[in-house]
Protein backbone atom coordinates (compact mmCIF):
# COMPACT_ATOMS: atom_id res chain seq x y z
CA UNK A 1 0.00 0.00 0.00
CA UNK A 2 2.89 2.45 0.96
CA UNK A 3 4.57 1.63 -2.73
CA UNK A 4 1.46 1.98 -4.34
CA UNK A 5 0.87 5.59 -2.28
CA UNK A 6 4.48 6.57 -3.20
CA UNK A 7 3.86 5.80 -6.77
CA UNK A 8 0.68 7.85 -7.06
CA UNK A 9 2.35 10.65 -4.91
CA UNK A 10 5.11 11.03 -7.44
CA UNK A 11 2.57 10.84 -10.42
CA UNK A 12 1.05 13.79 -8.95
CA UNK A 13 3.93 15.86 -8.66
CA UNK A 14 4.92 14.91 -12.07
CA UNK A 15 1.52 16.06 -13.16
CA UNK A 16 1.63 18.93 -11.38
CA UNK A 17 5.26 19.91 -12.49
CA UNK A 18 3.46 19.47 -16.23
CA UNK A 19 1.18 21.98 -15.89
CA UNK A 20 3.32 24.42 -14.10
CA UNK A 21 6.44 24.04 -16.15
CA UNK A 22 8.44 23.01 -13.24
CA UNK A 23 11.81 21.63 -12.88
CA UNK A 24 10.77 18.33 -11.62
CA UNK A 25 9.35 17.13 -14.84
CA UNK A 26 12.45 18.41 -17.06
CA UNK A 27 14.40 16.38 -14.45
CA UNK A 28 12.90 13.05 -15.04
CA UNK A 29 14.80 10.93 -17.06
CA UNK A 30 12.83 10.04 -20.56
CA UNK A 31 12.45 6.61 -19.67
CA UNK A 32 10.71 7.11 -16.35
CA UNK A 33 6.89 8.05 -17.62
CA UNK A 34 5.46 6.67 -20.72
CA UNK A 35 2.92 9.12 -22.91
CA UNK A 36 0.42 7.52 -24.62
CA UNK A 37 -2.54 9.69 -26.85
CA UNK A 38 -6.07 8.76 -26.84
CA UNK A 39 -8.49 10.18 -29.24
CA UNK A 40 -11.69 8.66 -31.24
CA UNK A 41 -11.43 5.20 -29.67
CA UNK A 42 -11.60 2.48 -33.03
CA UNK A 43 -9.93 -0.61 -34.11
CA UNK A 44 -6.78 1.14 -34.88
CA UNK A 45 -6.37 3.59 -31.79
CA UNK A 46 -7.23 -0.16 -29.87
CA UNK A 47 -4.40 -2.28 -31.90
CA UNK A 48 -1.47 0.85 -31.35
CA UNK A 49 -2.96 1.11 -27.24
CA UNK A 50 -3.05 -2.24 -26.72
CA UNK A 51 0.79 -3.24 -28.96
CA UNK A 52 2.32 -0.60 -26.54
CA UNK A 53 0.86 -1.56 -23.31
CA UNK A 54 2.20 -5.14 -23.70
CA UNK A 55 5.82 -4.09 -25.29
CA UNK A 56 6.28 -2.11 -22.42
CA UNK A 57 4.89 -4.82 -19.85
CA UNK A 58 7.19 -7.13 -21.68
CA UNK A 59 10.31 -5.22 -20.69
CA UNK A 60 12.58 -6.44 -18.29
CA UNK A 61 11.26 -4.78 -14.67
CA UNK A 62 14.27 -2.62 -13.97
CA UNK A 63 13.58 -1.03 -18.14
CA UNK A 64 10.25 -0.51 -17.34
CA UNK A 65 9.01 3.03 -17.18
CA UNK A 66 7.12 4.02 -13.74
CA UNK A 67 4.01 4.87 -14.84
CA UNK A 68 1.89 5.07 -18.42
CA UNK A 69 -0.17 8.06 -18.93
CA UNK A 70 -2.98 7.61 -21.44
CA UNK A 71 -3.53 11.16 -22.29
CA UNK A 72 -7.61 11.21 -22.92
CA UNK A 73 -9.33 13.96 -25.42
CA UNK A 74 -12.08 11.54 -27.01
CA UNK A 75 -15.47 11.99 -28.35
CA UNK A 76 -16.03 8.25 -27.96
CA UNK A 77 -16.30 5.39 -30.52
CA UNK A 78 -16.49 1.59 -30.41
CA UNK A 79 -17.78 -0.26 -27.83
CA UNK A 80 -15.42 -3.29 -29.10
CA UNK A 81 -12.38 -1.50 -29.67
CA UNK A 82 -12.77 0.53 -25.92
CA UNK A 83 -13.25 -3.33 -24.61
CA UNK A 84 -10.10 -4.62 -25.63
CA UNK A 85 -8.17 -1.01 -24.19
CA UNK A 86 -9.51 -1.32 -20.95
CA UNK A 87 -8.86 -5.30 -21.01
CA UNK A 88 -5.13 -4.25 -21.88
CA UNK A 89 -5.51 -1.67 -19.01
CA UNK A 90 -6.47 -4.42 -16.56
CA UNK A 91 -3.82 -6.66 -17.74
CA UNK A 92 -1.10 -3.85 -17.10
CA UNK A 93 1.72 -4.83 -14.76
CA UNK A 94 2.57 -0.67 -14.70
CA UNK A 95 0.74 2.02 -13.29
CA UNK A 96 -1.60 3.51 -15.53
CA UNK A 97 -3.08 6.95 -15.28
CA UNK A 98 -5.97 8.30 -17.42
CA UNK A 99 -5.42 11.73 -17.71
CA UNK A 100 -7.97 14.60 -19.38
CA UNK A 101 -6.08 17.38 -19.65
CA UNK A 102 -6.87 20.77 -20.07
CA UNK A 103 -9.77 21.68 -22.10
CA UNK A 104 -9.95 18.01 -22.91
CA UNK A 105 -13.39 15.50 -23.20
CA UNK A 106 -13.85 12.28 -22.12
CA UNK A 107 -16.97 11.20 -23.78
CA UNK A 108 -19.03 8.12 -24.12
CA UNK A 109 -16.82 5.07 -24.65
CA UNK A 110 -13.41 7.56 -23.80
CA UNK A 111 -15.08 8.17 -20.08
CA UNK A 112 -15.76 4.30 -19.79
CA UNK A 113 -11.99 3.89 -20.29
CA UNK A 114 -11.00 6.76 -17.97
CA UNK A 115 -13.14 4.80 -15.11
CA UNK A 116 -11.17 1.34 -16.08
CA UNK A 117 -7.80 3.34 -15.15
CA UNK A 118 -5.92 2.32 -11.99
CA UNK A 119 -5.75 6.30 -11.26
CA UNK A 120 -7.96 8.67 -12.97
CA UNK A 121 -6.80 12.59 -13.48
CA UNK A 122 -8.86 15.14 -15.13
CA UNK A 123 -7.89 18.81 -15.60
CA UNK A 124 -10.55 21.57 -13.94
CA UNK A 125 -11.21 23.07 -17.33
CA UNK A 126 -11.98 19.27 -18.74
CA UNK A 127 -15.44 17.74 -19.18
CA UNK A 128 -16.67 13.85 -19.18
CA UNK A 129 -19.86 12.81 -20.41
CA UNK A 130 -21.54 9.26 -20.06
CA UNK A 131 -24.55 7.77 -21.85
CA UNK A 132 -26.52 4.98 -22.87
CA UNK A 133 -25.35 2.38 -25.15
CA UNK A 134 -25.69 2.36 -29.20
CA UNK A 135 -25.72 -0.30 -31.37
CA UNK A 136 -23.61 0.20 -34.81
CA UNK A 137 -24.05 -1.69 -37.87
CA UNK A 138 -26.96 -4.72 -38.34
CA UNK A 139 -30.27 -4.94 -39.62
CA UNK A 140 -32.82 -4.11 -37.53
CA UNK A 141 -36.33 -5.44 -38.54
CA UNK A 142 -39.67 -6.93 -37.11
CA UNK A 143 -38.18 -10.15 -36.05
CA UNK A 144 -35.31 -8.88 -34.29
CA UNK A 145 -36.33 -5.61 -32.54
CA UNK A 146 -37.29 -6.99 -29.23
CA UNK A 147 -33.95 -8.88 -29.23
CA UNK A 148 -32.30 -5.52 -29.92
CA UNK A 149 -34.05 -3.88 -27.22
CA UNK A 150 -33.28 -6.47 -24.59
CA UNK A 151 -29.38 -6.45 -25.74
CA UNK A 152 -29.18 -3.06 -25.62
CA UNK A 153 -31.09 -2.67 -22.02
CA UNK A 154 -28.51 -5.45 -20.79
CA UNK A 155 -25.60 -3.52 -22.09
CA UNK A 156 -26.46 -0.65 -20.41
CA UNK A 157 -27.18 -2.21 -16.63
CA UNK A 158 -23.74 -3.35 -17.07
CA UNK A 159 -21.78 -0.48 -18.35
CA UNK A 160 -23.55 1.52 -15.03
CA UNK A 161 -22.68 -1.69 -13.05
CA UNK A 162 -19.16 -1.04 -14.58
CA UNK A 163 -18.63 2.88 -14.47
CA UNK A 164 -20.09 2.91 -11.14
CA UNK A 165 -17.30 1.03 -9.10
CA UNK A 166 -15.44 3.09 -7.85
CA UNK A 167 -18.33 6.07 -7.50
CA UNK A 168 -20.24 7.16 -4.61
CA UNK A 169 -23.17 6.32 -7.17
CA UNK A 170 -24.69 3.48 -6.93
CA UNK A 171 -25.16 1.37 -10.25
CA UNK A 172 -28.99 2.19 -10.34
CA UNK A 173 -28.47 5.41 -9.65
CA UNK A 174 -25.97 5.89 -12.68
CA UNK A 175 -28.51 4.01 -14.72
CA UNK A 176 -30.69 6.53 -14.29
CA UNK A 177 -29.45 9.92 -14.95
CA UNK A 178 -28.46 7.51 -18.23
CA UNK A 179 -32.40 7.64 -18.86
CA UNK A 180 -31.77 11.42 -19.16
CA UNK A 181 -29.56 11.49 -21.79
CA UNK A 182 -25.85 12.94 -22.35
CA UNK A 183 -24.73 13.12 -18.75
CA UNK A 184 -21.85 15.80 -18.96
CA UNK A 185 -19.57 16.48 -15.52
CA UNK A 186 -17.70 19.15 -14.63
CA UNK A 187 -14.50 18.48 -12.61
CA UNK A 188 -16.16 19.75 -9.08
CA UNK A 189 -19.43 16.97 -9.97
CA UNK A 190 -16.54 13.89 -11.39
CA UNK A 191 -14.92 14.62 -8.11
CA UNK A 192 -17.63 14.83 -6.29
CA UNK A 193 -19.23 11.43 -7.54
CA UNK A 194 -15.62 9.81 -7.02
CA UNK A 195 -15.71 9.26 -11.25
CA UNK A 196 -11.83 11.08 -10.67
CA UNK A 197 -9.23 10.49 -8.46
CA UNK A 198 -8.01 13.96 -8.60
CA UNK A 199 -8.17 17.03 -10.48
CA UNK A 200 -5.76 19.79 -12.02
CA UNK A 201 -5.52 23.17 -12.93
Amino acid sequence: MARKFNTVLAILLLISSCVHGGNAAQAAAPNDYRFIPLGEVNDEAAERIVIELGLLNMLPVNERPNAIFIEIDSPGGSVDSGKDIIKAIEASNIEVVCRVGSNATAASMGFMILEACPVRVMSSSALLMWHTVSLSGGRINAKNMDELVGIINAMNHASANFVSRRMTLSAQEVFEKMQKGDWWMASDEALAIGAVDFVIP
